[in-house]
């Protein structure tokens, strides 16, 4: 069976801006990193408590 190409785009293809999508990602790079950093905050934060917590005992 041979693929047969279709002549027409979907609505994806056609609004696609390669130049705005890289600076969205780059944006969202950053973005994930920063929610890393809050989330390794937190973490070390509830180890705190969880370690204040069994040595009142």
């Amino acid at each position: 069976m041979v693929p047969v190409e279709i002549g027409t785009s979907s609505l994806r293809r056609s609004t696609y801006e390669q130049d705005r999508n890289k600076t969205l990602m780059r944006i969202e790079l950053d973005l994930l990193e920063e929610r890393c950093e809050q989330s390794q905050l937190r973490i070390a934060s509830y180890q705190q408590r969880t370690t204040r917590y069994y040595n009142s005992k």
